[in-house]
C-alpha cells in the first residue's frame, strides 16, 4: 500500500525541519525552504505568515512529539513509582535517538520564540 503524496504544507514543514535542525531558524531563509520543499514563495506565504510562525508551529509539534513519547511509557503502569522510572529513562532515551529535534523544541530563548510565550503556554495546557 502507498501512502498518500505529501501535501505542499507537509513539503515545507520537512524542509524547514531539515535546515531549522542544521542551520538555525535565524540563519535559514524563507528562500531556502521554498528551494528544498521544491515549492514558490507563494505557495510558502499562502501556509504560513512568516518563517517565525513556521518555526513555532514546528516547535510546538516537536514537543507534543516529546510529551507523546513519554505519556506512551507512562499511561499503561500501575505502579507510580515504576511509572517515573520508565518516564524518566524515556525522557533520556528521547533525548539520545533525537538530539536536535529536542534542542530545537526546547527553543524558548529564541528571539523568534519570545513573543509567543502565550500561545506555548496555551498548547502546554492540555
Amino acid at each position: 500500500m502507498n501512502a498518500p503524496p505529501l501535501t505542499t504544507r507537509d513539503r515545507i514543514q520537512a524542509a524547514a525541519l531539515e535546515l531549522f535542525l542544521t542551520a538555525g531558524v535565524e540563519n535559514t531563509s524563507v528562500a531556502e525552504i521554498c528551494r528544498a520543499a521544491g515549492v514558490s514563495n507563494g505557495s510558502f506565504f499562502h501556509h504560513f505568515p512568516n518563517k517565525e510562525e513556521l518555526a513555532l508551529e514546528m516547535t510546538l509539534a516537536l514537543r507534543r512529539e516529546y510529551w507523546g513519547f513519554l505519556l506512551a511509557v507512562l499511561e499503561p503502569e500501575t505502579e507510580a513509582m515504576a511509572g517515573i522510572e520508565r518516564t524518566v529513562r524515556a525522557a533520556f532515551e528521547y533525548q539520545r535517538l533525537y538530539p536536535d529535534r529536542y534542542r530545537f523544541g526546547r527553543s524558548d530563548d529564541a528571539a523568534w520564540m519570545r513573543d509567543n510565550v502565550q500561545r506555548v503556554r496555551d498548547d502546554n495546557a492540555p
